[in-house]
C-alpha cells in the first residue's frame, strides 16, 4: 500500500490572520458605504434648500413683493429653514411676525437634521469673499418670526431676501456680486467628513441659485 499522506489544516494562527484581514476589509467597506450614503443625504439636502430659495424668487417676482428665508442652525445638529413674504409690499414690515399679519409665512418651516451651515472648504467653484458667506452672518437684512408658541421660530442672523425684480440680498445696504450657503454633515455637535460639502451660490442681481459639489 502506498504511504498515507499527512493531513493537511490550518494553523490556529493561520486562522487568525485570515479572520483579522476579513474583519479589516468589512470595516472598510462599511466605512465607504457610509460615506457615500452621507454624501447622498447631503446632496439631497441641497438640492432641496436650492428649491426652497428658487420658489421664494419665483414667489416674490410673481406677487410684486419681498420675500425672505430664514436659515437657523439648531442645537441638535439640524439646520431650520422658514420662508414669509411682505403682506404690504414694504421691505421693512413694521412688525416682521407672522402672527401680527405685516408678514405671512410660505409653506411650513423644514428642518434638516445632520446638517450644519458653514463655510464650505474651498474648491474648483467661484471664489465667494467672506461677506457673502451666509454662515459669517451676523446680522439679518431683516429679523423676522414665524409660527405660535413653542413652534416659533426667530431667524435673526442668516436671512436672504428677494425683491420683485428676483435679486438677492442679505445686507440691507449692500448688493452682492454672489452669496453662498456652505453645508456639511454633522453628529453630536462634530462636522463628519470634512471634505464632503454642498456650497449653494446665489447670485445678487441675478437671483440664480447654482449648487456645487467637490
Amino acid at each position: 500500500m502506498p504511504p498515507r499522506q499527512p493531513i493537511q489544516a490550518f494553523s490556529i494562527l493561520e486562522l487568525l490572520l485570515v479572520m483579522g484581514i476579513l474583519a479589516l476589509l468589512a470595516s472598510v467597506a462599511t466605512m465607504a458605504f457610509n460615506s457615500v450614503r452621507g454624501a447622498g443625504a447631503l446632496s439631497k439636502t441641497g438640492q432641496d434648500i436650492a428649491g426652497i430659495l428658487e420658489q421664494a424668487r419665483a414667489y416674490a417676482m410673481a406677487h410684486n413683493t419681498y420675500v425672505w428665508v430664514g436659515l437657523k442652525n439648531g442645537n441638535a445638529d439640524t439646520l431650520t429653514i422658514g420662508v414669509a413674504a411682505s403682506t404690504n409690499g414694504e421691505s421693512q414690515p413694521a412688525n416682521p411676525d407672522a402672527a401680527a399679519g405685516d408678514i405671512s409665512q410660505l409653506d411650513r418651516t423644514r428642518n434638516f437634521a445632520n446638517t450644519r451651515m458653514v463655510s464650505a472648504p474651498a474648491g474648483t467653484r467661484p471664489a465667494v469673499p467672506e461677506e457673502g458667506q451666509m454662515a459669517r452672518s451676523q446680522e439679518a437684512i431683516l429679523t423676522f418670526k414665524i409660527g405660535s408658541g413653542s413652534h416659533q421660530v426667530e431667524f435673526n442672523q442668516q436671512v436672504i431676501q428677494f425683491n420683485s425684480r428676483g435679486e438677492a440680498k442679505m445686507k440691507a445696504d449692500t448688493l452682492l456680486k454672489t452669496m453662498e450657503i456652505g453645508l456639511q454633515t454633522a453628529s453630536s455637535g462634530t462636522i463628519r467628513n470634512p471634505e464632503n460639502y454642498v456650497a449653494i451660490q446665489l447670485g445678487g442681481l441675478s437671483g440664480a441659485v447654482v449648487l456645487h459639489r467637490p
